[in-house]
């Protein structure tokens, strides 16, 4: 994937991101190359063995001579080339003959990436995979419900010891829920 970092890279993070969450493969500079390696050569190896070849049409990107050589290079090999356009930047200012191939056109880092995915695999983006921190926070939550809440209420309410099981109850059917949404 080729763009420029000045304007482009949280939408290039966010392909990234997406895209190998779905067990696909993807090359970008800041996530592919480490520290100490011949970023320009590994660059140019990544676009040989490439089978698709995208390109972010941001403003930067429109005036980076980097991105213009990675592009230069997939046309050359004769890679399958998918434009993803910024909505701001006309056709007429698409160089490098980009605004013959087919691609997408965007506003938001959630839109590239479901766009993308329906253009490259021809069928509908899956959902983004929530964060398993998310979860955990939900499954503490129900704990921390089923368990002091009804200490709170029997204290407040004024119910003596043993009267409360009911509200243990509902903290009980809380955590179930909760977990129910942790295993999906």
């Amino acid at each position: 994937m080729s763009y420029s970092r000045a304007d482009g890279g949280e939408f290039a993070g966010k392909v990234y991101d997406y895209f190998r969450d779905n067990s696909q493969e993807v090359f970008t500079d800041v996530n592919n190359i480490n520290a100490g390696d011949p970023w320009s050569k590994t660059i140019e190896e990544n676009i040989s063995t490439s089978d698709i070849f995208v390109v972010i049409l941001t403003f930067a990107t429109l005036r980076s001579g980097e991105v213009e050589k990675e592009v230069l290079q997939a046309q050359r090999e004769r890679k399958k080339i998918v434009p993803a356009k910024y909505k701001n930047i006309r056709f007429d200012e698409v160089p490098w003959g980009l605004n013959t191939h087919q691609g997408i056109e965007f506003e938001s880092k959630d839109e590239i990436v479901t766009r993308l995915y329906e253009k490259i695999f021809h069928r509908a983006a899956p959902q983004p995979k929530q964060n398993r921190n998310f979860h955990l926070y939900h499954l503490l939550l129900g704990i921390v419900i089923m368990v002091i809440m009804p200490i709170i209420l029997s204290i407040s309410l004024k119910v003596p010891p043993g009267g409360f099981e009911w509200l243990i109850l509902i903290g009980v059917v809380v955590l179930i829920v909760w977990i129910i949404r942790v295993i999906r």
